[in-house]
């Protein structure tokens, strides 16, 4: 599978490294759609904002009501034009907005395929407002971030280890929402006492920042900003191995090693083997529901950027997977065509897989002639 990369870190295997990027499909009313979704679709406190330095009521995130015509992107206006200082997050957002999951995936896909997978679940953040400092102060998790910024100008600190602390600072634990893992916090360090200490990116649109697990950070805004995070957990705060893609693909036939390898990586044990091959298809993000409407086709042409796997685990059995969705098979399905995506601009589908290719038209994975 032969992709341009879509994100780029300036700094490659650096520890902190500021990152270009182009994703066209990544905009701010995008991302504010996704906030919208998810403050709507999930109940579990994934969306947090704050007003003047308190928490506030999610509802400042509506559009207003005299304009009922307003879009995702009048929406993110309105809010970062409030009074200040604000502050919007939103965790695991692609779960709930289809487009925006797509999107990271298949902008993640090249990035993962040159670095390696994470041991750990992916989730998409939006971070949004007008803020000298991120609440909480100085902190670190237990996780890579790829922090990319759609609009307004925002400076990234960042300091890895820990002898660049004054003396007597207070460190306090905590464990991530949904990850579940250990973060920690400096919530009374004045963070430009150690600036010195430690290195400052700041970037706008199209630009932004990466670095890796167990670094402190923390963000500050020159103005309304907007930006999204991919947050690539793993077990620890410290350094940690990630695991190579078998040759150069993430796509096609997975060989039975590999598996065996990712299914140890991640810690695995006891899941299913589709569910497996459906995490891996999704590049461990938790996928958004489906709104296309699913049907047999003949000519397809290629669609998404984004793995479209298979395994025969045993003589009999085939399972395809894409975008986190997994099919079961009859063994003799073809599969083999979809390898010419990548080469020809449209495929005639073979008959026994009319209905695998309406389904990766479903999923998005294809297209089928005629829906541009």
């Amino acid at each position: 599978m032969s992709q341009v990369p879509a994100i780029t870190l300036l700094d490659p295997g650096a520890a902190c490294s500021a990152v270009r990027w182009d994703v066209p499909a990544l905009t701010t009313a995008v991302a504010w759609q996704a906030v919208a979704a998810t403050a709507a679709g999930d109940g579990t406190g994934s969306v947090k904002v704050f007003q003047g330095g308190r928490p506030a009521s999610s509802r400042v995130l509506r559009p207003d009501p005299a304009q009922p015509g307003a879009t995702g992107r009048s929406g993110v206006e309105r809010f970062l034009a409030l009074p200040g200082p604000t502050f919007c997050y939103a965790r695991d957002v692609q779960a709930w907005h289809r487009p925006l999951f797509e999107a990271m995936v298949e902008a993640l896909t090249p990035h993962l395929m040159s670095g390696g997978l994470g041991s750990g679940p992916v989730e998409t953040e939006v971070f949004a407002g007008d803020y000298q400092r991120t609440p909480g102060g100085v902190h670190r998790e237990a996780c890579s971030n790829v922090h990319l910024v759609l609009a307004g100008a925002k400076t990234m600190h960042l300091w890895t280890g820990d002898d660049w602390m004054p003396p007597g600072v207070l460190r306090r634990g905590d464990v991530a929402a949904g990850a579940g893992t250990r973060e920690e916090y400096l919530p009374t360090l004045n963070p430009a006492v150690a600036l010195a200490a430690g290195r400052s990116l700041t970037g706008g649109p199209g630009q932004g920042f990466a670095w890796v697990a167990g670094t402190w950070h923390v963000a500050e805004t020159h103005g309304p900003s907007a930006a999204l995070n991919i947050a690539m957990y793993q077990h620890g705060l410290g350094a940690e191995p990630s695991l190579p893609v078998w040759g150069d693909r993430l796509d096609g036939a997975v060989p039975a090693s590999f598996l065996d390898d990712y299914r140890r990586h991640v810690g695995a044990g006891a899941m299913p083997l589709a569910a497996l091959l459906g995490r891996l298809s999704a590049l461990g993000m938790r996928p958004a529901a489906v709104h296309r409407r699913p049907g047999p086709v003949r000519t397809v042409r290629r669609g998404l950027a984004v793995p479209i796997l298979w395994v025969r685990p045993a003589p009999g059995e085939l399972f395809v997977a894409t975008l986190g969705a997994v099919r079961r098979l009859p063994p003799r399905t073809p599969v083999d065509w979809l390898a010419e995506r990548w080469e020809r601009a449209e495929l005639t589908v073979p008959e026994e897989a009319a209905g695998l290719a309406g389904w990766l038209c479903l999923q998005g994975a294809l297209e089928a002639k005629g829906e541009r």
